[in-house]
């Protein structure tokens, strides 16, 4: 038979500490059901979302970090190029390459809270039923984040299809990382935007 919920928390994500042991100890007390990799943004601008889950964006140029705002510049002479470089990535990722699937993974120095839930005993797990691995959502970014002109990113199509692929990419690392004897909500999720993905190109 397989697991069902019936009602059990879990938790968003985000936690008040700036210390990974502390946030692991309150998510085994509360929930221990459903435990979740905790973020930490009380550590900093390094905890944003954009160095979690969008680094394939800022490696490929199409994310500019002036170290007072990130932001899309599409103003760029070799904008094109960098378009180029992003889709390669995210077509090899398509295809399963596992090399390309580390591009999407998350940096160990943005996301310490879910390198600390992997390397506990058992992964993090414990007695658990299953564990949670969270993206951020494509429209949390899109509302966030702004092109050169400040017009939110969710308004230019183009920018709108590179923020809903890349976090779907990034649940590939989920599903490969976390432990295969829990139910993982990671496939789910992937799933699902996945299947946005697609349908906004």
């Amino acid at each position: 038979m397989g697991f069902e919920p019936r009602g059990l928390a879990t938790g968003i994500g985000s936690t008040p500490f700036q210390e990974t042991a502390e946030a692991l100890a309150l998510i085994k007390e509360c929930p221990p059901e459903i435990p979740y990799w905790p973020q930490l943004p009380l550590r900093g601008r390094q905890q944003h979302f954009v160095n979690q889950f969008l680094k394939p964006l800022v490696k490929t140029g199409l994310l500019t970090d002036d170290g007072e705002r990130i932001f899309f510049d599409t103003t760029l002479l070799n904008w094109s190029d960098r378009l180029t470089g992003f889709y390669s990535l995210y077509l090899a990722c398509e295809e399963g390459e596992s090399a390309v699937l580390d591009e999407f993974s998350f940096p160990e120095g943005a996301a310490e809270g879910f390198y600390a839930l992997l390397a506990e005993p058992a992964g993090g797990t414990g007695s658990a039923a299953l564990l949670k691995g969270q993206v951020v959502g494509p429209l949390t970014v899109a509302f966030q984040l702004k092109d050169e002109r400040g017009r939110f990113a969710y308004y230019n199509e183009q920018l709108r299809d590179q923020i809903v692929k890349t976090p779907a990419c990034g649940t590939g690392l989920l599903d490969r990382d976390l432990p295969d004897r829990v139910y993982r909500l990671a496939a789910a999720v992937s799933k699902k935007l996945r299947e946005k993905g697609a349908a906004a190109t």
